[in-house]
């Protein structure tokens, strides 16, 4: 599938083991009985200050040995700049494109598990685990090792401060027939097929963003024309992050990482409810993958 540029975008696609998806099933639905999915990027993240490179350093080969159990064979250091951290910043989206007012580079210790496409980054000023799947993993699978070596930061560094914990999922697909948007889209989410029939649509997105309870949520739905097996077709990018500012609440999560799941499953929510009542037909969708 071929474009001019590299998107990253999501949300959690799915066909329903036995049936295809109906809306007025909604309430059966659970991970346990997902048939296949499209989820390729996972995003879960801590950011704080009060850490010094020296405390960092003096911690890695403490946690060293959690990631090894883990599974994790490779370790390495990278320099990371300020621009970087933006850029991987859901919240950042708005200053996209903008000159930063300033680059200095950080050192980042890289912990890869490359059997199940996990790295984990850490850094004085975040850690930061991302997940690039095919197949789907759960959120306890891929979590427990993340909150685990947070909760050592946190007891081993005096005077740390947590100014952000957020997830983001993004999710992609391929549509080979796209006047058939609106079975796999809501229309009332993104009606597409309003555009005039003698325009020819190369991209198309919208972005919402809003607050709920202590939680801020960006949702993102994208459509780019582009070239598959030398015919048009349509990438879809849907993209759901949610994320916490104040430090009470993100230290509840730490303290508690089952309120973590409660934010997984409000954008798991958040998905349904942008699905079409006809489901999935396969036979027009590239990038759909079936679970074990």
């Amino acid at each position: 599938f071929q474009f001019g540029f590299k998107i990253q975008c999501n949300i959690e696609g799915i066909n329903i083991r036995g049936r295809n998806f109906k809306m007025n099933k909604k309430e059966e639905i659970t991970r346990e009985n997902i048939k296949n999915n499209f989820l390729r990027y996972i995003i879960l993240r801590f950011d704080y200050s009060g850490a010094t490179d020296s405390e960092i350093d003096g911690i890695i080969s403490e946690i060293k040995v959690n990631f090894s159990d883990a599974g994790y064979m490779r370790f390495y250091e990278e320099n990371s700049t300020r621009l970087d951290f933006k850029l991987e910043d859901p919240e950042r989206v708005e200053t996209d494109g903008l000159a930063p007012s300033g680059i200095s580079k950080s050192k980042t210790y890289v912990f890869s598990h490359d059997e199940l496409g996990i790295k984990c980054k850490l850094s004085n000023k975040f850690i930061f685990m991302e997940i690039q799947n095919q197949k789907y993993i759960s959120f306890d699978e891929y979590s427990r090792l993340f909150f685990e070596v947070s909760k050592i930061i946190n007891e081993k560094i005096n005077m740390l401060r947590f100014t952000r914990f957020g997830m983001r999922k993004i999710n992609q697909l391929i549509i080979k027939d796209f006047s058939k948007i609106n079975e796999y889209i809501e229309s009332k989410i993104c009606d597409i097929l309003l555009y005039p029939k003698d325009k020819e649509l190369k991209t198309f997105e919208l972005k919402d963003c809003y607050l709920k309870d202590d939680y801020n949520i960006n949702l993102r739905k994208m459509f780019i024309r582009g070239q598959y097996d030398d015919s048009p077709a349509y990438q879809i990018n849907l993209d759901a992050d949610i994320y916490m500012t104040a430090e009470e609440s993100i230290r509840e999560v730490m303290n508690n990482p089952s309120r973590a799941k409660s934010m997984n499953e409000h954008l798991f929510i958040l998905f349904l409810e942008r699905l079409s009542e006809d489901g999935f037909n396969d036979d027009n969708l590239i990038g759909v993958e079936k679970n074990a």
